[in-house]
């Protein structure tokens, strides 16, 4: 088991030869992480030795190098260090990677070394003077040790680092013709070292260009100066009313609450987490509150005089973090939380706005009554029960069908907004093009029927091709682009990305504008590429939310393209939580209509589906995209089959051999009864258990028997004085089984009130 100590220096006897950190295999876990910190290290994972020792041995296992020194952090229960593996989150901790070795990767193409590539490559190697090098399974290592150790304190010195990585592999390219992997300007990666048992078979490679057995010493270039950008050329946009913006009073009380009552940061047991969490929720709660430029500045003040008091180590000792790292920690919290602020304050402009325009409309309304009745005492009479900011819901009132604009596809006025959903590349644009179309001249879309209203369609992605696409699409369904522009049918615009907060009272304005009094339909392409924000914090569904409200009380239906995650390429796991983005997003979703590419290598082959669906869902179908002989551009519908459910067909199975074994037990049932009774020309006393006995039933068995017994055959129980019971059968069954009862003879049982034996 180990501990994390306080950071220990190694300093190496020997520039030439640094003492550098050694990893068992890519597996072994760094400090920073769950398993670590719950399970403990293994000291032998990993090792620190000079760096010409790592070259030379060779290794039982697949070991590998990293560029940055040994961190003596572990220490055993003898009181011994040992180094451990570091990752990115070791700066929240106050460890300070020291980088001592400069190293980078020569991939063969495709992975995959030909002896050209072999002999032209080790020809250019061999014209590298002042570096090292070994051969490697798919490619070549080079390497060489600092003149000057570089230390990083900070994320920014990592970004540093691998401006400076960057900036010597474009200097190995230009000189010697040799392209490095860029992934190796990361400071965490591993190296391989030459001497490794590799999935079990044993790698040996020698190292060259050695001075002396010794690595040579290298100097790392300066990372070039970024040119300054040039400013953005804003296009000219109507000016909007100034709306007064006042932040909650309490912000301020709020985010020292936060302060004051989240968890103590515990040294050794995630207390680097604890940390940036409090720091996120208080510069959060002072966002409102606090220029940009302050925001950093309050959220350190509030964690330095209400949080880091309380912070402790794991003995319980006071154990505050030093000043860098609450600074860094609330530039951090104060970078994320600025993410939100356009969102935040955009949404509230638009709902003040809203607000403005609503008291405006009542305030004209109340002026003059029409009929000189008080419309306050009217209103008060109404809405006597009604209560501030709720919205009082008549339950006796029939049911009003929903309206859509689709509607075998769900897609209408439906409560919230409806979804296209699919990965990239999915057709989420020329679906939702093709939509704008049909439902803008009113024909069928996909084969099913729309509803022809005005049409606002917002394009943030598609740009020049867009109008091609329209046009084309057009030509096909013999529609007149600019007629329906001309009536108002089509509103077509390229917004601006990254804008969508902004574009809101310009959307409500475009409503108005092109309503024809039976509603519109706002398509947007695509959600993430009109918004943009943090995609993992609940703010940024916000907008989404907007437009449904915005659909409410406006009577619009929002329609939008969501992109999948990157892991659900092809629709694989689809659904709801497949969305990228918060799951706020799902929940502001009505309608979610999926698609996807059943076939990697047929790009114009779609397949649709429904993930969330107001009343029915719609069963599945295949659309198959196709450029007509006039330059158009259709899509062809074909029938999706269904999938065959094995669970559903092993159930169906199973209830066609049970009502076949029912029958067969039904009809030996009314066999023995008939031969028993009409045969013989007596009622014969044949009781329940009897006829159980007969037929070897019981329980379920018997009773679905009897049950059939009695339906097909009129085979019946009567009870004679309480409690004996008489079985006849009034048909023959269609059988010519002839049971026989088990012990030879009838006999009598007593039963039940129930007539049960």
């Amino acid at each position: 088991m180990f501990t994390l100590a306080k950071p220990t220096a190694r300093a190496s006897a020997e520039p030439t030869n640094p003492q550098i950190t050694v990893i068992r295999d890519r597996n072994v876990p760094s400090p920073e992480s769950e398993y670590a910190q719950e399970h403990g290290l293994d000291p032998a994972a990993v090792q620190a030795m000079p760096l010409s020792d790592a070259l030379a041995k060779e290794h039982p296992s697949d070991a590998y190098l990293v560029q940055y020194a040994p961190a003596m952090l572990g220490e055993r229960d003898d009181g011994t260090p040992f180094p451990v593996r570091l990752a990115s989150g070791c700066f929240e901790e106050g460890i300070h990677p020291r980088m001592v070795v400069l190293a980078g990767d020569i991939d063969a193409p495709k992975k995959k070394r030909t002896p050209e590539w072999t002999a032209e490559t080790e020809a250019k190697l061999e014209a590298l003077t002042g570096w090292a090098w070994y051969r490697t399974r798919n490619g070549y290592r080079i390497l060489g040790v600092l003149d000057e150790p570089v230390t990083l304190t900070s994320l920014a010195d990592a970004e540093a680092w691998k401006a400076s990585h960057a900036a010597w592999r474009a200097e190995i390219e230009t000189h010697y013709g040799l392209v490095l992997d860029p992934a190796c300007g990361d400071w965490t990666r591993l190296f391989r070292l030459p001497n490794v048992v590799r999935d079990g078979a044993v790698e040996r490679s020698d190292v060259r260009g050695l001075v002396g057995g010794k690595l040579p010493v290298v100097s790392l270039p300066a990372a070039p100066a970024r040119p300054n950008k040039p400013a953005a050329v804003k296009s000219p946009v109507k000016p909007t009313p100034a709306i007064e913006f006042t932040p909650g009073a309490d912000a301020i009380d709020k985010a020292v609450a936060i302060a004051k009552q989240m968890p103590e940061s515990v040294s050794g047991q995630r207390g680097n987490e604890a940390l940036f969490q409090c720091a996120r929720d208080v510069a959060s709660a002072l966002l409102l509150a606090v220029g940009p430029d302050d925001l950093a500045d309050a959220t350190e003040l509030a964690l330095q005089n209400h949080f880091n008091p309380r912070c402790i180590d794991q003995q319980g000792n006071p154990f505050p973090w030093e000043d860098s790292v609450i600074r860094r920690n609330a530039e951090r919290a104060a970078e994320h939380a600025e993410r939100l602020r356009g969102v935040r304050r955009g949404l509230e402009l638009a709902r003040a706005a809203r607000e403005a325009r609503e008291a405006a409309t009542e305030a004209t309304t109340n002026a003059e009554p029409a009929d000189g009745t008080d419309d306050a005492d009217e209103s008060a009479n109404n809405n006597a029960s009604a209560f501030p900011g709720i919205e009082a819901i008549d339950l006796s009132e029939p049911d009003a069908p929903l309206r859509y604009v689709v509607k075998d596809l769900g897609i209408g006025w439906v409560g919230k907004v409806c979804g296209v959903l699919g990965y990239a590349g999915t057709g989420k644009g020329p679906f939702l093009n093709l939509l704008a179309l049909c439902v803008a001249s009113g024909k069928p879309f996909l084969g099913h029927e729309t509803k022809r209203v005005p049409v606002v369609l917002l394009d943030a992605e598609t740009g020049k091709l867009l109008p091609k696409r329209l046009k084309r699409m057009a030509r096909t369904l013999g529609v007149d682009l600019a007629a329906l522009q001309a009536d108002g049918w089509l509103t077509v615009g390229g917004a601006r990305p990254g804008g969508l907060v902004e574009l809101l009272p310009t959307i409500e304005a475009m409503i108005a504008h092109v309503d024809k009094g039976e509603g519109v339909a706002v398509m947007l392409d695509s959600y993430s590429s009109l918004h943009g924000g943090e995609k993992n914090a609940a703010e940024y569904a916000d907008p989404l939310w907007a437009l449904g409200h915005l659909g409410e009380s406006t009577n619009a239906v929002a329609i939008v393209a969501l992109h999948q995650r990157k892991t659900q390429r092809n629709g694989e796991g689809g659904g709801l939580e497949s969305i990228d983005g918060h799951n706020h997003i799902g929940a502001a979703l009505s309608t979610v209509v999926q698609l996807s590419r059943p076939d990697e290598n047929d790009r114009d082959r779609i397949a649709i589906s429904c993930t969330r669906a107001p009343e029915a869902s719609f069963k599945a179908f295949e659309i198959k995209w196709r450029d007509t002989a006039d330059g158009g551009l259709t899509a062809t519908r074909t029938v999706k089959a269904a999938p065959v459910n094995k669970q559903v067909e092993k159930q169906a199975k199973a209830a066609a051999e049970r009502a076949a074994t029912d029958d067969k037990n039904a009809r030996q049932i009314a066999q023995v009864v008939y031969e028993e009774t009409h045969n013989q020309g007596v009622h014969v006393n044949l009781t329940t258990r009897a006829v159980r006995d007969l037929t070897r039933l019981g329980g379920a068995l018997w009773k679905r028997a009897a049950d059939r017994a009695q339906a097909v055959y009129g085979v019946r129980a009567e009870p004679i004085d309480g409690n004996r019971v008489y079985w006849t059968c009034e048909k023959p069954p269609d059988t010519g089984f002839i049971a026989k009862l088990r012990n030879g003879k009838p006999r009598n049982v007593d039963v039940d009130d129930r007539g049960r034996p």
